[in-house]
């Protein structure tokens, strides 16, 4: 089955952390701004998250992240079901049991424009066919496209190989937590790998883990070591880099 060509972008501190709290600083705050102008600028039709990391922006879903689901909903096939064919821009959602609980079916603004750029990016979550049929219903209701990535458990190349041939997606950018970024790239699904490095060294508190671009999931046991060559190499002025590696 093709699939996208994959590109894993994310922005890293100098310690290779993915959060912490350099994002408050003057400069953190710049360069969270700066991501997203290259987000733009790499031009794919479609970004992928983790349902955690979607969990970040609580404007895109219900207070709380509360779902009231009925609890006698109609028996629901368990078939792909696409609301928009043709958006511009997609917003893909790694959400296998079903838990987020959208507001809409596009990405909306939150208290800032500092994400403005994503609106109107249609929902497509990606689900297993273990979820419920209530939580089926509440995403038909929404007009939230979602398709199945497997049974009990995602395969990740059956999901994006739907998404080339269900949504003509070319390009998929993969833009974490590091568990899925992780996940992805054992499954030899990473092409390329993009990374904001900011000049700077947050050290690390107990409020924030450690987290990386690419981190284990729980049950998983280690890795064989996934080589990369470097590409382009691009300096934002004396604060960061670009990095671009690609695969070896």
């Amino acid at each position: 089955m093709e699939r996208p060509f994959i590109t894993c972008y994310m922005m890293n501190s100098l310690d290779g952390r993915i959060i912490g709290n350099y994002f408050e600083t003057d400069r953190g705050r710049e360069f969270i701004v700066l991501y997203e102008r290259i987000h733009d600028r790499i031009g794919a039709p479609a970004f992928m998250n983790g349902r955690t990391t979607f969990e970040d922006w609580p404007w895109q879903l219900e207070p709380g992240n509360r779902l009231d689901l009925p609890a006698d909903a109609p028996r629901i096939e368990r078939e792909d079901c696409i609301f928009d064919t043709g958006a511009e821009r997609y917003a893909i959602a790694i959400d296998g049991s079903g838990k987020l609980a959208w507001r809409g079916n596009a990405m909306i603004h939150g208290a800032s424009d500092l994400y403005s750029n994503r609106c109107g990016d249609h929902i497509v979550t990606v689900l297993t066919r273990r979820v419920s049929d209530a939580y089926l219903a509440f995403l038909r209701d929404r007009r939230v496209s979602y398709i199945f990535g497997g049974d009990d458990a995602l395969d990740l190349a059956l999901v994006v190989g739907k998404l080339r041939s269900l949504l003509g997606i070319e390009h998929l950018l993969l833009e974490g937590g590091g568990r899925l970024n992780g996940s992805f790239v054992r499954a030899g699904l990473v092409d390329e790998y993009k990374v904001l490095l900011m000049a700077t060294v947050d050290g690390g508190s107990g409020e924030f883990p450690t987290k990386t671009s690419f981190d284990v999931a729980p049950g998983q046991g280690g890795m064989v070591p996934v080589d990369f060559a470097v590409g382009d190499v691009e300096r934002v002025d004396d604060r960061g880099l670009l990095l671009t590696f690609t695969r070896a």
